[in-house]
């Protein structure tokens, strides 16, 4: 076996197991900075798929997370989580939150209009039509509404309490499932 660049010791560790009389082996490698241990790990001990969480095992690299894959792009295989476990991003239109289970929320500050409907686009699209809430900033009694909302948007107006429409300063929240 040859030794790796700047190796000082490296070669195969042996033993026989007690439990099943099997032979097992270690290969090892040291430098000045690393020790390498390449340690096969199977059976009972490790994650047998994905779904495995039984309490005790170990975590196969390959089915779990970690700080490589907890952010990024959120993504679904057969209803199966395949990316990763949060995103967010900010976009014209608001900023936005999807989970791995498929939640998505979106949020967006707007003012109404006092002429006619204002508008809402979603920064990202819904499976369906989300659960809306929007909030208002105003020293004066005031409500907000919304109506014709679809899965890429809504739209949503401010009134007085005698029924009119007026100018709000208006937190919309849209929650419902990206996939």
């Amino acid at each position: 076996m040859m030794a790796a660049a700047g190796a000082r010791c490296c070669g195969p560790i042996r033993w026989r197991s007690a439990s099943t009389g099997r032979r097992r082996s270690v290969q090892m490698s040291l430098t000045a900075s690393t020790l390498q241990l390449d340690l096969p790990l199977t059976g009972a001990a490790v994650q047998s798929e994905a779904s495995d969480t039984t309490p005790g095992r170990l975590m196969r690299a390959d089915y779990g997370y970690g700080p490589g894959n907890l952010l990024g792009p959120v993504s679904q295989l057969a209803a199966q989580p395949t990316g990763a476990v949060i995103e967010s991003a900010s976009t014209g239109t608001g900023d936005y939150i999807r989970w791995a289970d498929g939640t998505q929320i979106c949020l967006f500050s707007a003012s109404s209009s006092a002429i006619a409907s204002s508008s809402w686009s979603f920064p990202v699209a819904f499976l369906g039509v989300p659960q809306l809430l929007i909030s208002v900033s105003s020293a004066d009694p005031r409500f907000a509404s919304h109506s014709g909302a679809t899965p890429t948007g809504v739209s949503f107006d401010g009134w007085n309490t005698a029924g009119a429409r007026v100018v709000l300063s208006c937190d919309l929240m849209a929650m419902g499932r990206g996939f």
